[in-house]
């Protein structure tokens, strides 16, 4: 390839790699993958990169320290979840860890904190213990570490907040938990002993997520066993 050639083929890719910037930031990995995809050599790929860095149009920098306000304060991303996505996107891990670090985990926490609260008021209807639980797998999904999921259940069991609106959906929660302890009496008494039916809806019910003064509660109402 001829110095005009090769020229006029970055020019070619540098019109190509704005059209894709054009879009949203991109990180410089994805940029060059991008390039890859439409067959442009590894040294046209590289000198296009060096413009657009020279005009600041790809900046990982930049990129990670405004990824990392956007998904943590705006989608209340944990910081596992984030590098995971940032190392995805090409980021050199260097460049990831010492954008985290403003990232404090105080912030974490109460970002962390804010999912739960929300979540309980969602699903006060539940048993606290399924809530928990939903609510745990809720935050390894959104990336928190079980440090943290750690520390946001026992502020929930604190919260007087908290237990106070739950305390007030208990009606509910007993109201349904009988629906369920119904249903489970109805599939096992046929083949159970008093006992075994008093177990296995016991049993049922735990596994709803239901605490041990609901179930005895609930299994009084149904005069199981």
């Amino acid at each position: 390839m001829t110095v005009v050639d090769f020229e006029a083929t970055v020019r070619s890719a540098f019109e190509r790699a704005l059209t894709y910037l054009s879009y949203r930031h991109r990180t410089e990995q994805e940029v060059r993958r991008n390039l890859e995809k439409r067959n442009f050599s590894v040294e046209v790929i590289d000198a296009v990169l060096v413009k657009l860095q020279d005009y600041r149009f790809v900046d990982d920098s930049r990129y990670t320290d405004d990824y990392i306000q956007i998904k943590g304060q705006g989608q209340l991303k944990g910081r596992r979840r984030i590098r995971d996505e940032l190392l995805k996107k090409g980021i050199e891990r260097e460049l990831v860890e010492s954008g985290l670090t403003a990232y404090h985990q105080e912030n974490e926490l109460n970002n962390a904190l804010k999912i739960a609260q929300r979540y309980v008021r969602e699903k006060r209807t539940l048993p606290y213990g399924q809530i928990r639980g939903k609510l745990s797998t809720k935050l390894i999904g959104k990336g928190y570490d079980w440090e943290i999921i750690e520390k946001v259940m026992l502020s929930l069991d604190q919260d007087e907040e908290i237990q106070s609106f739950l305390s007030e959906a208990s009606d509910q929660v007993y109201e349904k938990a009988l629906i369920i302890g119904q249903k489970a009496k109805t599939r096992y008494e046929k083949k159970s002993t008093s006992y075994e039916l008093r177990m296995k809806v016991f049993a049922y019910l735990k596994q709803q997520g239901y605490d041990n003064d609901l179930i005895q509660k609930v299994l009084a109402a149904l005069e199981v066993g």
